[in-house]
């Protein structure tokens, strides 16, 4: 041990106190002739006592102090058997100290190498003095300390000794007044009144401003920030921090007064800053500002905007919803037309059927009548009973041909029927056509008149095609007219064409059933007219002229 020791005290009782190096301390009883370790006396021994120790002194009240090279400050108290430590977590500058006294007012003075320490027990009132108060340095000797009876405290420095009366000292504890003393953006000073990129951030001083709005595009800010009038300035210390972005307190020195802020998001910030004296804490002698920051959005980032967001995912989502509806419902739709055409396929399947059936057996009936008329047309009888027979056989082949074409009805639905074209005499056609309508005219009293001009002699027709057209469009003409009906055969400008136009004198058809007249079936609703149909004769004739 006698090779570790540093430093050596005589408490009250005539006992030994040696510091060592790294061995922590030990107590000589010059009585006993003995060491002992302080886990003899029922104190437990700290770890950080391992470190340097360059101190040892006992106050007036019997605690005894250990002064720790990087290890903090000890003071024992030997009859309550217990040990305290003090470091910088209590606001000490540093856990380096060599020497320990205390003066005549119960005042504890630590030297350190960083200044000397005052030190109030009872309350734990730190003042620190160092190299801005007029110390030459700020380090000092291990063990240098003294006092005189007149109570002049004497410590050894590395730059000399320093002596000095505690009660002479000037004491710091006038009020701390803290200011904000100017604005910066972008690094630059912001005075009053001046504009930055067109935007004027100041309309007063920053030290009297309690809100700072600042658009997006100026969010790089600072604050510089001042105790005036403080007698020493240069021992006060920041700490501030901007609440939504900082989540503790930053501390600066009065050598950096100053807090900078760079690319912060549109929002509300509250900046807190206070200021105290680093050598003489006291925490009734705190000042304390702030001031809120509004940072503004840029234009797609207002609460208008967002609200304009929102009105268009509304209208998008109500858009694609009613998109999908009206598919739904127009594929709904189509599968209740393509039902409806279905059954009207049936329907219509079903009265092909029917007439096809009936239409059979109609013109076997009708074959065993024409044989017969055949036959008489070939017995000489007076002219008006060969007239008749002659008219009979003819409406009777008229009706036998219709009959076939019912029966082809299918075919010329699904096919294109082809064309039998051969060179007619179109005046002896037209004139024969309406031989059967002549009569049936002068039955039902209706003026029937046919019209073919001179030049129409000759022409390439599908003679059974266009007598069927022909016939049918007559017979409708003949169920509707009133009492006239002219028929009008004619040329285009170049005789390249047969017109051929049927014009009666009945009521007409409704606009909205000109449509309708060609489908299958259809019959016009008239309650007037006694003449029915099948509504098959228009349909046929449609689908020969297409």
């Amino acid at each position: 041990m006698h090779n570790s020791g540093l430093s050596i005290f005589a408490d009250s009782s005539n006992n030994l106190w040696i510091g060592t190096l790294d061995k922590g301390i030990r107590i000589y009883n010059q009585e006993t002739n003995q060491f002992y370790a302080l886990s003899d006396f029922g104190i437990k021994m700290s770890s950080n006592l391992k470190f340097p120790i360059k101190d040892i002194y006992e106050d007036v009240n019997g605690l005894i102090w250990i002064a720790t090279e990087g290890g903090g400050l000890f003071y024992i108290n030997k009859e309550e058997k217990s040990i305290n430590h003090l470091n910088t977590e209590n606001g000490f500058p540093s856990n380096a100290f060599y020497g320990i006294i205390q003066d005549n007012y119960g005042t504890y003075w630590f030297s350190t190498n960083k200044g000397l320490i005052s030190y109030h027990l009872d309350n734990n009132k730190i003042h620190i003095y160092n190299t801005n108060d007029g110390l030459p340095t700020n380090d000092f000797e291990s063990g240098a300390s003294a006092k005189t009876k007149d109570g002049k405290l004497f410590f050894g420095s590395k730059k000399g000794l320093i002596a000095f009366y505690p009660e002479k000292l000037i004491s710091d504890s006038n009020p701390i007044n803290l200011k904000l003393t100017s604005l910066k953006i972008f690094n630059n000073v912001v005075n009053v009144l001046n504009k930055v990129e067109n935007y004027q951030p100041l309309d007063s001083s920053i030290s009297y401003k309690k809100t700072l709005k600042l658009p997006y595009f100026l969010n790089n800010f600072g604050f510089e920030f001042a105790v005036p009038g403080h007698s020493t300035p240069h021992n006060i210390e920041y700490q501030y921090k901007l609440e939504g972005i900082d989540n503790r307190w930053i501390t600066t020195s009065s050598e950096l007064p100053y807090a900078n802020y760079s690319n912060i998001s549109h929002g509300q910030y509250t900046f807190k800053i206070k200021a105290f004296n680093e050598n003489n804490f006291d925490s009734n002698n705190i000042s304390e500002k702030q001031i809120d920051i509004i940072i503004t959005p840029v234009w797609w980032q207002t609460n208008i905007a967002y609200f304009a967001y929102i009105l268009l995912i509304s209208a998008l989502i109500y858009y694609t919803y009613k998109n999908v509806r009206d598919r739904v419902r127009l594929k709904n739709e189509l599968l209740i037309e393509k039902y409806k055409h279905e059954k009207d396929e049936e329907l219509h399947k079903s009265k092909i059927n029917f007439f096809t059936t009936i239409s059979h057996e109609l013109r076997t009936s009708l074959t065993l009548i024409l044989s017969p008329l055949q036959q008489l047309s070939n017995v000489k009888t007076n002219n008006k009973a060969s007239n008749l027979i002659m008219t009979m056989n003819r409406n009777g082949q008229r009706l036998l041909s219709l009959i076939n074409q019912i029966l082809d009805f299918r075919k010329l639905e699904s096919t294109n029927a082809q064309l039998n074209i051969k060179e007619i005499n179109l005046k002896d056609f037209f004139k024969e056509l309406c031989i059967p309508f002549y009569q049936y005219a002068e039955e039902k009293n209706i003026k029937f008149q046919l019209s073919i001009p001179n030049n129409c002699n000759k022409g390439w027709v599908d003679v059974n095609k266009l007598e069927v057209i022909l016939y049918n469009i007559l017979s409708n003409a003949f169920k509707h007219t009133k009492d006239k009906i002219d028929v009008n055969i004619d040329l285009d400008e170049k005789d390249e064409r047969l017109i051929i136009k049927i014009k009666d004198n009945g009521k007409g058809i409704e606009e909205e059933e000109l449509t309708k007249i060609f489908d299958n079936f259809y019959q016009v609703n008239d309650t007037t007219n006694t003449t029915s149909g099948t509504g098959i004769g228009l349909a046929i004739t449609f689908i020969m002229v297409l």
